[in-house]
């Protein structure tokens, strides 16, 4: 798992997609693949930091996917700064979000205190049930945050392939 303190950040770009009207910015951090002991499946693991355009920490992300497995979901778990607080505190809320890619695809929310980020306190200050996680504020965050990151982080290309041929197939 990539940690906080491990992730080297680096600008995704450094003017923003005309096509996206986002208040938020992407920059890739750290990626890794690891390999399940029981059925040596690959996960891929994407992470990166999103950021309002003057440069103030609205989030961390990780998004992990079986490689080659679109029957499963890709996960994203994204320790936001709370909307109401001031965006230079440190105080982190950790959200899960599945993605899915078969029938009618979709996102879903998740308890986030499943998340193997839930108990690592440089990630986030709580981790928010799934009940939390659909409240007001925090939904609205949320899925801005999962839009920013689904149409900027250009290592989700095999996530988009299997969405792209989930719309085909439906």
């Amino acid at each position: 798992m990539v940690s906080l303190r491990e992730c080297v950040v680096t600008p995704m770009s450094d003017t923003p997609n005309p096509l996206v009207a986002s208040p938020f910015l992407v920059q890739l951090a750290g990626e890794h693949v690891t390999v399940c002991e029981c059925c040596e499946d690959r996960t891929q693991v994407a992470c990166g930091l999103i950021t309002t355009r003057y440069c103030a920490k609205i989030a961390w992300y990780w998004v992990r996917w079986t490689i080659g497995k679109p029957s499963l979901p890709a996960v994203y778990d994204i320790a936001m700064v709370p909307p109401s607080v001031e965006p230079y505190t440190h105080e982190r809320v950790l959200v899960e979000m599945g993605q899915f890619f078969e029938q009618d695809g979709g996102v879903a929310f998740g308890d986030a205190d499943r998340s193997p980020l839930a108990k690592d306190t440089t990630v986030c200050d709580r981790a928010l049930t799934r009940d939390e996680a659909l409240m007001p504020p925090f939904v609205d965050r949320a899925c801005d945050l999962f839009d920013t990151i689904w149409i900027n982080d250009p290592r989700l290309g095999e996530l988009r392939t299997w969405r792209e041929n989930a719309k085909k197939e439906g």
